[in-house]
């Protein structure tokens, strides 16, 4: 049975969708009339763009009404080693660290030391990406885990990407240590850390680590199919 949210949105969308069938016809008569007779056509020339702005209205109201509807839909288990949608509002960092709920973060973890140069442009934005956490079961370096996601068709995923899914999913960083190899730091001359969540004592911590040294085998890698971007 729907939630009564739900089942508004839907009839939202239908009385929309009425809406636009209604109007289509309307803008598809005066492109033939342009068509058919320049001088005609020029004459509806305002009334073109009145109803091209109404469609567009429309549509994103539609838009809206399907992205309130995802937003109540459960999140799927998420497995590693399988491909998942993650759908997340990008945030600022501090945000997302709050968000995250963890028992500590380490303090380099800032806007300043982590910027993100996209951030004013995707901020407050929901974001659908296909990722997936890798488990390579042996111990590894960071440059040949990049050489495996290159092959897979995956990019490392960034530090917001990773604080997403400790929201969305805080069971698996009890599972799992999980780091992402898209967002470096550069704490000092040529040597650069990367974030990664686990858990310790049963409490959930996000960190740092060398992005240098090798991984053991206890650690997963979090990533991002390329074809997203």
């Amino acid at each position: 049975m729907l939630c009564p949210q739900l089942k508004q949105n839907l009839e939202s969308i239908k009385t929309l969708k009425s809406e636009l069938d209604l109007e289509l016809p309307k803008i598809e008569k005066l492109f033939k009339d342009l068509k058919t007779d320049s001088r005609k056509g020029k004459e509806h020339k305002s009334e073109r763009k009145d109803l091209l702005n109404k469609i567009k209205e429309i549509e994103t109201k539609i838009n809206s009404e399907v992205e309130k509807i995802e937003a109540e839909l459960p999140t799927k288990k998420i497995e590693v080693g399988k491909e998942f949608n993650l759908k997340f509002k990008y945030r600022k960092l501090e945000e997302m660290i709050k968000a995250g709920n963890f028992f500590h973060a380490n303090g380099d973890i800032t806007p300043t030391k982590f910027s993100d140069p996209k951030e004013k442009e995707l901020l407050d934005r929901v974001i659908r990406i296909k990722a997936k956490i890798f488990d390579f079961k042996k111990d590894i370096s960071s440059h040949d885990v990049l050489k495996e996601l290159d092959k897979e068709g995956y990019r490392p995923a960034t530090l917001i990407e990773l604080l997403a899914l400790a929201e969305i999913d805080p069971e698996l960083q009890r599972q799992f240590s999980i780091v992402s190899l898209g967002s470096p730091w550069e704490d000092y001359d040529d040597h650069y850390t990367v974030p990664y969540i686990y858990t310790i004592d049963s409490e959930r911590k996000l960190n740092l680590d060398d992005f240098l040294g090798d991984w053991s085998v206890h650690y997963c890698f979090f990533a991002v199919r390329k074809d997203n971007n």
